[in-house]
């Protein structure tokens, strides 16, 4: 069974050996009070990080059913050198298994003994430092660098938070919004990714080693707020003409506001496991603003008959027509019309006299027959358009 308990000598005053007779029972007492006195006993032990099995590389290689594998049951385990006494232990778990915080090599941890299994809980905040907590800035850590993570600070709290901080720049504060009379009652949860992005606290940094990053919306690489009460998101707009679209201006009480450099929503389509998979919905009980500087593309697959996009009704069968498809049926009627009259009008300007009925005949007989191959190209049905060229076989309108 491992044991990693220490028990250290102290100083005790000696018992005075010169003094002759029977001892009385309460002398005895005092005696074994004082022996037992003369040691501290420490169940958890701090100990130095050497290694941690982060990673499939890190794991040693063991035969499961005659074939070699890692052995991932000593994935997040570390291997520690106790500060008392330099004895080295290998594979202590995490406490627990279900919030890990895996700390590196050089940090401090605090280890302890369960049924025979060691375990280490979460690294030791000696310097105040969310990267690396290890006396001075050289580690033997050969992944994770004090330096190149300097920026990274802890985050600004409020009264009553509860915090959540990475190594890397990110975090998850719950904490809380006062009302009008200053008293904290609304809920706030705060994510935020990436502190390097807000280049003003940069600077400040540089010069205070412990100044923490404040969290705002858009000090972040990428930001979630979900807010109540009076707490309000000052959000930098991607968009020129944000604000005649957002209503209202103020972005108060209950909401959510996401805000990154790209963000993607993608609802797959997995019918082995439910056929039901693969949608996205929204709904508004208001307004469904949607605003862009440069482009707006809906999409269906190409193709594919059966899909469609519907506008204003769901049910809607009354196609779009399109722009190109309307725009040259348009001109090829129009060209037909002009050349039916041109017929008229210059045999009447030659003879000074009526159009003949033969020439009135023959060039409305040419009208119909141009008329009739321009319904026959644009608004007949066809096997790969449901009611002609003329008309979208994909986007219906209400």
């Amino acid at each position: 069974m491992a044991q990693i308990a220490i028990r250290r000598k102290v100083s005790q005053d000696s018992v005075d050996q010169s003094v002759t007779g029977v001892p009385t029972y309460s002398k005895i007492i005092d005696i074994i009070d004082s022996r037992l006195g003369s040691s501290e006993f420490y169940e958890i032990v701090p100990a130095r990080v050497l290694k941690v099995y982060s990673e499939e590389a890190d794991l040693p290689i063991i035969t499961v059913k005659d074939k070699k594998k890692p052995n991932w049951s000593l994935l997040y385990s570390i291997d520690v050198e106790i500060i008392e006494d330099g004895r080295i232990i290998n594979n202590v778990h995490p406490l627990s298994i279900n919030f890990i915080q895996l700390p590196i090599v050089d940090e401090v941890v605090n280890i302890t003994s369960h049924a025979g299994t060691i375990y280490y809980s979460a690294p030791v905040n000696s310097e105040s430092d969310v990267t690396a907590n290890i006396k001075g800035l050289a580690s033997n850590d050969n992944k994770v660098f004090r330096d190149k993570n300097y920026h990274n600070r802890k985050s600004y709290s409020y009264h009553g938070d509860t915090i959540l901080q990475g190594k890397f720049g990110q975090h998850i504060t719950f904490s809380g919004f006062p009302d009008d009379t200053g008293q904290y009652v609304s809920p706030l949860i705060l994510i935020g990714s990436n502190q390097f992005y807000d280049r003003n606290q940069l600077i400040g940094k540089y010069g205070d080693i412990h100044m923490p990053h404040v969290h705002n919306i858009n000090s972040f690489g990428s930001a979630i707020e979900i807010s109540s009460g009076n707490y309000m998101t000052m959000i930098e707009p991607a968009f020129t003409d944000f604000e005649n679209l957002l209503k209202p201006l103020k972005l108060g009480g209950d909401q959510i506001v996401v805000n990154s450099d790209r963000i993607i929503v993608n609802a797959k389509r997995d019918t082995a496991r439910n056929t039901q998979s693969g949608d996205i919905h929204f709904f508004a009980g208001r307004n469904v603003n949607i605003g862009a500087t440069e482009e707006i593309n809906l999409e269906i697959t190409p193709g594919d008959n059966t899909s469609k996009i519907t506008l204003a009704d769901a049910n809607s069968v009354n196609p779009l027509v399109k722009g190109n498809e309307l725009l040259e049926m348009m001109e090829s009627l129009i060209s037909k019309i002009i050349s039916f009259t041109k017929v008229l009008t210059d045999e009447g300007e030659e003879d000074g006299e009526a159009v003949s009925k033969k020439t009135m005949g023959a060039a409305a007989k040419t009208l119909v027959s141009d008329l009739q191959k321009l319904k026959s190209n644009f608004l007949t049905p066809t096997d790969t358009n449901k009611k002609g060229k003329i008309f979208s076989n994909k986007i219906y309108i209400g």
